[in-house]
Protein backbone atom coordinates (compact mmCIF):
# COMPACT_ATOMS: atom_id res chain seq x y z
CA UNK A 1 0.00 0.00 0.00
CA UNK A 2 3.02 2.57 0.23
CA UNK A 3 4.17 2.08 -2.93
CA UNK A 4 0.76 3.27 -4.42
CA UNK A 5 0.07 7.09 -3.01
CA UNK A 6 -2.16 9.15 -4.90
CA UNK A 7 -0.88 12.76 -5.48
CA UNK A 8 -2.73 15.06 -3.05
CA UNK A 9 -2.68 18.83 -3.95
CA UNK A 10 -4.19 20.93 -0.86
CA UNK A 11 -3.95 23.98 -3.13
CA UNK A 12 -6.44 22.50 -4.98
CA UNK A 13 -9.06 23.04 -1.78
CA UNK A 14 -7.63 26.50 -1.05
CA UNK A 15 -9.61 30.14 -1.09
CA UNK A 16 -7.82 32.96 -3.14
CA UNK A 17 -7.28 36.33 -2.34
CA UNK A 18 -10.43 37.66 -3.08
CA UNK A 19 -12.40 34.81 -0.85
CA UNK A 20 -13.73 32.24 -4.21
CA UNK A 21 -12.79 28.65 -4.30
CA UNK A 22 -9.75 28.07 -6.68
CA UNK A 23 -11.05 24.72 -6.66
CA UNK A 24 -10.03 22.85 -9.82
CA UNK A 25 -7.91 25.46 -11.04
CA UNK A 26 -4.27 24.80 -9.89
CA UNK A 27 -2.66 27.55 -12.62
CA UNK A 28 -1.08 24.49 -13.89
CA UNK A 29 -1.62 23.29 -17.73
CA UNK A 30 0.01 20.14 -19.54
CA UNK A 31 1.25 21.23 -23.04
CA UNK A 32 1.93 18.96 -25.72
CA UNK A 33 4.66 17.45 -25.02
CA UNK A 34 3.13 16.11 -21.36
CA UNK A 35 4.67 19.06 -18.96
CA UNK A 36 3.13 21.27 -16.87
CA UNK A 37 3.02 24.98 -17.88
CA UNK A 38 1.99 27.86 -15.53
CA UNK A 39 -1.18 29.64 -16.79
CA UNK A 40 -1.63 31.82 -13.79
CA UNK A 41 1.52 34.07 -14.84
CA UNK A 42 4.76 34.35 -15.14
CA UNK A 43 7.19 33.43 -12.65
CA UNK A 44 9.11 35.65 -10.82
CA UNK A 45 12.13 35.67 -12.68
CA UNK A 46 10.98 35.38 -15.91
CA UNK A 47 9.24 38.50 -16.55
CA UNK A 48 10.11 42.72 -16.69
CA UNK A 49 8.97 44.13 -14.02
CA UNK A 50 7.56 46.88 -15.87
CA UNK A 51 5.48 44.00 -17.99
CA UNK A 52 3.96 42.82 -14.93
CA UNK A 53 2.79 45.72 -13.36
CA UNK A 54 1.75 46.91 -16.63
CA UNK A 55 -0.76 43.59 -16.62
CA UNK A 56 -2.51 44.69 -13.00
CA UNK A 57 -5.73 47.62 -12.80
CA UNK A 58 -5.53 49.48 -10.07
CA UNK A 59 -8.15 49.29 -8.12
CA UNK A 60 -9.62 52.49 -6.82
CA UNK A 61 -11.58 51.10 -4.09
CA UNK A 62 -9.94 49.51 -1.05
CA UNK A 63 -10.85 46.68 0.13
CA UNK A 64 -13.40 47.26 3.28
CA UNK A 65 -15.54 50.15 1.23
CA UNK A 66 -19.19 49.68 1.32
CA UNK A 67 -21.37 48.52 -1.39
CA UNK A 68 -22.80 52.21 -0.82
CA UNK A 69 -19.09 53.95 -1.81
CA UNK A 70 -18.93 51.66 -4.50
CA UNK A 71 -21.99 52.94 -6.44
CA UNK A 72 -20.98 56.46 -5.69
CA UNK A 73 -17.68 55.50 -7.20
CA UNK A 74 -19.44 54.45 -10.02
CA UNK A 75 -21.73 57.24 -10.67
CA UNK A 76 -18.83 59.73 -10.81
CA UNK A 77 -16.92 57.45 -13.18
CA UNK A 78 -20.24 57.58 -15.56
CA UNK A 79 -20.67 61.48 -14.53
CA UNK A 80 -17.10 62.06 -15.65
CA UNK A 81 -17.54 60.05 -19.18
CA UNK A 82 -20.63 61.83 -19.87
CA UNK A 83 -18.35 64.65 -19.60
CA UNK A 84 -16.63 67.43 -22.25
CA UNK A 85 -12.75 67.46 -21.57
CA UNK A 86 -13.07 71.26 -20.46
CA UNK A 87 -15.94 69.97 -18.04
CA UNK A 88 -13.83 67.03 -16.86
CA UNK A 89 -10.86 69.14 -16.62
CA UNK A 90 -12.82 72.24 -14.58
CA UNK A 91 -14.76 69.24 -12.34
CA UNK A 92 -11.20 67.68 -11.43
CA UNK A 93 -10.04 71.34 -10.92
CA UNK A 94 -13.01 71.35 -8.40
CA UNK A 95 -12.02 68.30 -7.03
CA UNK A 96 -8.47 68.98 -6.22
CA UNK A 97 -9.58 72.39 -4.83
CA UNK A 98 -11.82 70.75 -2.18
CA UNK A 99 -9.43 68.13 -1.64
CA UNK A 100 -6.86 70.62 -0.88
CA UNK A 101 -9.36 72.81 1.47
CA UNK A 102 -10.22 69.75 3.81
CA UNK A 103 -6.80 69.06 3.88
CA UNK A 104 -5.79 72.43 5.31
CA UNK A 105 -8.70 72.38 7.41
CA UNK A 106 -7.59 69.02 8.72
CA UNK A 107 -3.60 70.56 9.72
CA UNK A 108 -5.39 73.55 11.09
CA UNK A 109 -7.52 71.07 13.67
CA UNK A 110 -4.39 70.10 14.34
CA UNK A 111 -2.45 72.90 15.13
CA UNK A 112 -5.30 74.64 17.08
CA UNK A 113 -5.31 71.52 19.41
CA UNK A 114 -1.73 71.82 19.88
CA UNK A 115 -1.87 75.35 20.67
CA UNK A 116 -4.92 74.49 23.11
CA UNK A 117 -3.29 71.72 24.86
CA UNK A 118 -0.19 74.12 25.36
CA UNK A 119 -1.86 76.63 26.89
CA UNK A 120 -3.75 74.56 28.91
CA UNK A 121 -0.66 73.30 30.48
CA UNK A 122 1.17 76.51 30.26
CA UNK A 123 -1.93 77.44 32.88
CA UNK A 124 -1.73 74.28 34.79
CA UNK A 125 -5.19 72.58 33.66
CA UNK A 126 -5.72 69.68 32.94
CA UNK A 127 -5.15 68.64 29.15
CA UNK A 128 -8.47 67.23 29.11
CA UNK A 129 -10.04 69.97 28.46
CA UNK A 130 -8.85 70.64 25.31
CA UNK A 131 -11.44 70.29 23.19
CA UNK A 132 -13.66 72.32 25.45
CA UNK A 133 -11.63 75.47 25.08
CA UNK A 134 -10.51 75.04 21.23
CA UNK A 135 -11.69 78.19 19.35
CA UNK A 136 -11.87 78.83 15.67
CA UNK A 137 -7.97 80.59 16.12
CA UNK A 138 -5.54 81.04 18.64
CA UNK A 139 -6.94 84.33 19.81
CA UNK A 140 -10.05 82.77 20.65
CA UNK A 141 -8.26 79.62 22.06
CA UNK A 142 -6.68 82.10 24.88
CA UNK A 143 -9.80 83.66 25.67
CA UNK A 144 -11.55 80.32 26.06
CA UNK A 145 -8.81 79.29 28.24
CA UNK A 146 -8.27 82.48 30.36
CA UNK A 147 -12.36 82.32 31.34
CA UNK A 148 -12.38 78.65 31.65
CA UNK A 149 -9.35 79.08 34.27
CA UNK A 150 -11.56 81.62 36.18
CA UNK A 151 -14.18 79.29 36.48
CA UNK A 152 -12.02 76.49 37.00
CA UNK A 153 -10.24 78.16 40.20
CA UNK A 154 -12.97 79.12 41.56
CA UNK A 155 -14.90 76.00 41.28
CA UNK A 156 -11.56 74.41 43.11
CA UNK A 157 -11.48 77.13 45.58
CA UNK A 158 -15.28 76.72 46.56
CA UNK A 159 -14.91 72.92 47.14
CA UNK A 160 -11.95 73.61 49.02
CA UNK A 161 -13.44 75.86 51.43
CA UNK A 162 -15.95 73.26 51.89
CA UNK A 163 -13.30 70.58 52.71
CA UNK A 164 -11.91 72.58 55.30
CA UNK A 165 -14.94 74.17 57.04
CA UNK A 166 -15.50 71.93 60.24
CA UNK A 167 -17.76 72.36 63.55
CA UNK A 168 -17.00 75.05 66.08
CA UNK A 169 -15.35 73.37 68.96
CA UNK A 170 -17.07 73.17 72.16
CA UNK A 171 -16.06 75.15 75.07
CA UNK A 172 -15.22 72.11 77.36
CA UNK A 173 -11.68 72.92 77.59
CA UNK A 174 -12.56 75.36 80.06
CA UNK A 175 -10.37 77.90 78.24
CA UNK A 176 -12.32 81.61 77.81
CA UNK A 177 -9.42 83.33 76.22
CA UNK A 178 -7.46 85.41 78.06
CA UNK A 179 -3.74 85.03 78.64
CA UNK A 180 -1.93 81.97 79.49
CA UNK A 181 -0.66 83.70 83.05
CA UNK A 182 -4.76 84.56 83.35
CA UNK A 183 -5.76 80.50 82.84
CA UNK A 184 -3.16 79.49 84.65
CA UNK A 185 -4.46 81.79 88.17
CA UNK A 186 -8.10 80.63 87.14
CA UNK A 187 -7.52 76.96 87.50
CA UNK A 188 -4.92 77.53 90.86
CA UNK A 189 -8.19 78.98 92.32
CA UNK A 190 -10.63 76.29 91.44
CA UNK A 191 -8.28 73.95 93.10
CA UNK A 192 -8.29 75.86 96.23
Amino acid sequence: MKGHTLPFNLQFFAESADGTSDAGDTGKELDDAGEKTDTKGTDAGDADPAEKDAGKAVDPVPAGNKKEDIEALVQEAVKKATMSPEEKAAYEKEEKEKALSEREDAISLRERRADAKELLADNGLPVEFRDMVMGKDKEETQANVKMFKEKFDAAVQAQVEVRLKGKTPSSGTGYTGGSEKETLLAQVENYL
